[in-house]
């Protein structure tokens, strides 16, 4: 059989005829081939659908946040707002919340829209490839590795990765697009089409500002000349990209610094010089994970570098340039082996580590989502060589292998997505994975104590301590944990710790100074609340509590004055008028109590409306 004719050469061919750089034959059996894989996907993915939320960021982006709860034309401007809840990913909260809109906080809708989404995703890929290879069942291969690989299953499971797969939809739709006005002789509204993809794809996740460098790549790709024509189609998706990036780069340079948020110090703590080397290591990590799909996690934790980067690290620079080198060597094939590799580099390279977006991580799963399409191009390439080969038995041994391939790789995602049934079984499947690594066991412990498993919250925390003694945050839910079974010295000893590790922590103080409330010391109660409020001075439930344990004392005249300070904060504080009202009642003022109750009864306070009851007929 001859070899068909490199890409570059049909495309130039097909420009010198003015004819469409494809000549699709078989449109019906390409889409039937399709909707077999989107089934085939389904089915695959078919346990996930009832899984429920976690409590790894799913609270922030869903279940407590009022974001989402109206779709009014202010909340709607107020989801485009850069803060710091979250990262800059609007068009990823607006569709949280029309998933609210329709199944409020069910996580049902929320986990068949992220597999809507891949499932999407999935059918972009089977198009792009059948434009980059021309062949219907290369398009099938490789967008079924795209749909069953076990490393796409974080961003499809997880409801927060819903801003991978919804930024990969757009991007893949933005990709789609210029290679049809590539096809189309130029098309302008193709071209427009992918501009508007690509500005919801950057505001779906910044990550998506890879795709001019892609487009680049493609036109390298089709061996179209630099010139300044072809410069001058990339400078819209440029200017793009570099907006939409400093928006919440901008906004996180003029917001107040938190030195008491874990991820901040979390990422303080990691030497500048080992970075380089870390960076190495996750490129050489994707690679390994998408031909040996085990051990996969939510969370990777840094390495121990007490004694310097476990091996590896060290030799991940000189992997990455013996890989390079083999694809600059790989012979006939090369173009395709660099454009895929490129590929890889450009989206995982440029926007996870030289324009780093998280804080307390430096691998992650989700982040091979679309990066992983080079590689799957790559896998095509060869693909076409073996099928191209005259020797049928070269194509029945690839079926087969292609098979046993497809039948792993299902089988791992598939059992993949039980991992995410809910937060205990993510975390537990974190620790099995790191068992020396704290982060799951503190997790764990935080999802037991939500579900009022003290004792076993206790233990993961301990466990986490262990592992980590300068975890303020263990100490400071374990004392929390510990309050709740009234152990209050215990809790004491852990706040103490928490607040010597970091003496800004102020809820530390607070919730000290209410164990030791909890213990008749007041005069230590209200020390700690001073030191509570001299860290945040509208604190509100620091002046309330300091009120309380003043009135305790009976310094009235110094409860009422915490009273005030809560009313001034914010006036429709019912408890606060209603205690107000005793500590005036205790001074004699029975006229300014009954006025405190009253208020306080009229905001909802049952109690301040018994005490009207008894002491003001």
């Amino acid at each position: 059989m001859p070899v068909r004719k490199a890409a570059n050469n049909n495309y130039q061919s097909a420009i010198k005829q003015n004819k469409p750089l494809l000549d699709i034959k078989g449109k019906s059996n390409s889409v039937l081939i399709l909707c077999g894989i989107l089934l085939f996907t389904l089915l695959v993915y078919s346990n996930s659908i009832n899984n429920g939320f976690t409590n790894w960021d799913d609270d922030s982006h869903v279940t407590a946040n009022d974001d989402i709860k109206s779709l009014s034309p202010a909340s709607i401007g107020k989801m485009f707002k850069p803060t710091e809840k979250y990262m800059y990913h609007p068009i990823t909260i607006l569709s949280y919340a029309i998933n609210y809109k329709f199944s409020g906080l069910k996580p049902k809708g929320y986990h068949v829209t992220n597999l809507l989404l891949h499932l999407l995703s999935v059918s972009l890929v089977f198009y792009i490839m059948f434009l980059l290879f021309k062949r219907t069942d290369t398009a099938a291969v490789t967008s079924l590795l795209f749909a069953i690989h076990p490393l796409t299953t974080e961003p499809v499971n997880w409801v927060t990765g819903r801003k991978d797969v919804l930024f990969a939809f757009f991007f893949l739709a933005s990709l789609a697009g210029y290679l049809m006005y590539l096809n189309k002789n130029k098309n302008i509204g193709y071209y427009a089409c992918s501009i508007v993809l690509f500005v919801l794809s950057m505001l779906s996740k910044p990550m998506a500002a890879s795709l001019p460098v892609v487009l680049f790549l493609i036109d390298i790709y089709f061996s179209r000349k630099a010139t300044l024509k072809v410069i001058l189609e990339k400078i819209p998706f440029v200017v793009i990209a570099v907006v939409i990036v400093l928006i919440p780069i901008l906004h996180a340079h003029h917001a107040p610094v938190n030195p008491d948020a874990f991820g901040y110090s979390f990422h303080k703590s990691v030497p500048f010089e080992n970075r380089i080397f870390l960076s190495c290591f996750a490129l050489i990590f994707y690679l390994i994970k998408f031909f040996i799909p085990s051990g996969l996690s939510a969370y990777h934790g840094f390495p121990p570098a007490d004694n310097g980067l476990p091996l590896l690290y060290y030799l991940s620079p000189a992997l990455i340039f013996l890989i390079a080198f083999a694809a600059y060597k790989s012979g006939q094939y090369r173009k395709q082996v660099l454009f895929g590799l490129l590929f890889y580099l450009a989206t995982i390279v440029l926007v996870v580590h030289l324009i780093p977006f998280g804080t307390n991580i430096y691998l992650a799963e989700r982040y091979a989502y679309i990066p992983s399409f080079g590689i799957i191009f790559i896998a095509g390439s060869f693909y076409n060589k073996v099928i191209e080969n005259a020797y049928s038995k070269n194509k029945k041994y690839t079926i087969a292998i292609l098979s046993v391939v497809v039948i792993f790789f299902s089988y791992i995602t598939y059992n993949q997505n039980k991992v995410w049934k809910d937060s205990t079984a993510l975390w537990t499947n974190v620790i099995e994975n790191a068992p020396d690594d704290f982060y799951g066991y503190f997790n764990r412990g935080n999802e037991e104590k939500r579900l009022t498993d003290t004792q076993g919250a206790i233990t993961d925390y301990n466990e986490a301590i262990t592992l980590n003694p300068g975890f303020m945050e263990a100490y400071y839910n374990r004392g929390i944990a510990k309050g709740d079974i009234n152990d209050y010295k215990g809790a004491i000893a852990d706040f103490t710790k928490a607040v010597d590790i970091n003496p800004r922590y102020y809820v530390g103080w607070f919730n000290r100074g209410n164990s030791k409330a909890a213990l008749q010391d007041f005069s230590g109660a209200i020390a700690d609340y001073n030191e509570a409020i001299m860290l945040k001075a509208d604190y509100k439930e620091a002046f309330s509590n300091r009120g309380n344990a003043k009135g305790a004392m009976k310094d009235f005249a110094g409860s009422i004055e915490d009273y005030n300070r809560v009313i001034v904060i914010n006036p429709e504080e019912a408890q606060a008028y209603g205690n107000r009202g005793v500590s005036k009642l205790n001074l004699n003022d029975q006229e300014g109590a009954c006025e405190d109750w009253r208020k306080a009864a009229s905001l909802g306070d049952e109690h301040s409306d018994q005490m009207l009851q008894r002491f003001c007929k």
